[in-house]
């Protein structure tokens, strides 16, 4: 997704997994801000997409699959 921060246009990510963690654009806060949800469990995933911390098939399927590997 492409936001403005501070003026200046940059494309992010939605969703990635990064020092164990999944870390999710949240979509409850823009477009006041930018803030990162960080999801470190099952729960937290399921947290995520219940609560539209996550939003669009793409992100949720991206969100879900992250979800279910922690299940394992």
């Amino acid at each position: 997704m492409k936001v403005a921060i501070e003026g200046e246009v940059r494309t992010l990510v939605a969703v990635w997994f990064e020092d164990n963690v999944v870390k999710i654009i949240d979509q409850r806060k823009i477009p006041e801000s930018v803030e990162v949800f960080k999801a470190r469990n099952s729960d937290d995933i399921a947290f995520a997409i219940k609560d539209m911390v996550v939003r669009g098939a793409p992100a949720i399927g991206v969100t879900a699959a992250y979800g279910l590997a922690w299940q394992r």
